[in-house]
Formats: structure tokens, C-alpha cells, sequence
């Protein structure tokens, strides 16, 4: 008894499975076993490096806050980005930026209002 009558259908069968198989696999790796992470709107605006700082500096932002990301997410690891927080002179106005070595852009998640340092809350 043969099952498939034309090569055309074996091989559509065989794509049909193979897609979703790939569809079920899940490729994030974490140190547990939950997958929390989804795709999001941030509020989130990429320009020309130099763009950009300039743009902060017209703005009279400030640096007040700078973190590395590591490769691997290990402290040892080499930096593969910057994480940079800024706070508009004179205001509670805070954004942050991330940038990469290669300087090429310089992405700002913008406009977090009423701004404090966690030191400065008053705790109750």
C-alpha cells in the first residue's frame, strides 16, 4: 500500500511537519524555566549617535547614572552596551539611553516624569 501517490505530496507533508515542529520550539534561554519576556510599544526612539547627543545637549540633559552590559549577562564578560541615564537641568525629567561600542546609533526611552533617587524618598 502506498501512501503518497506523488513525490509534490511527500514533500509538502515533510515542509507542513518541519514548520511546525520549528514553530514548537522554544529557542530563549534563561537560567529558569518560565518564559516571561514578550514583544512591547516602549516608548523608545533610535538616531545618529551623534544626533543624539547632540540632541541631549541642546536639551540640557545630563548624565547622572551609566551601567554596561556584558556579553553573556556574566560580570566578566566583555561590554556589548551602554546604559545611560539622564536628567533634564532643573526638572524631574529623566530618560535613558543604550548604545553599542560601534557607536553607529543611540537609542532613548524618554520622558519619565517625577523622577526621584531612591536615597531622597522619605521612608515611612
Amino acid at each position: 500500500m502506498k501512501i503518497f501517490h506523488n513525490p509534490t505530496e511527500k514533500w509538502m507533508i515533510v515542509i507542513l511537519v518541519s514548520v511546525l515542529l520549528l514553530l514548537g520550539i522554544d529557542v530563549s534561554r534563561a537560567d529558569h524555566k518560565e518564559n516571561i519576556f514578550f514583544q512591547t510599544t516602549a516608548p523608545i526612539l533610535c538616531a545618529p549617535y551623534d544626533k543624539m547627543t547632540q540632541w541631549l545637549e541642546h536639551n540640557e540633559f545630563e548624565v547622572v547614572s551609566v551601567g554596561l552590559g556584558r556579553s553573556g549577562g556574566v560580570q566578566t564578560g566583555e561590554p556589548v552596551y551602554m546604559v545611560q541615564g539622564y536628567l533634564k537641568k532643573g526638572t524631574d525629567i529623566f530618560v535613558s539611553s543604550i548604545e553599542t561600542p560601534n557607536g553607529v546609533d543611540k537609542c532613548l526611552m524618554y520622558n519619565l516624569f517625577d523622577y526621584k533617587k531612591v536615597e531622597d524618598l522619605e521612608k515611612k
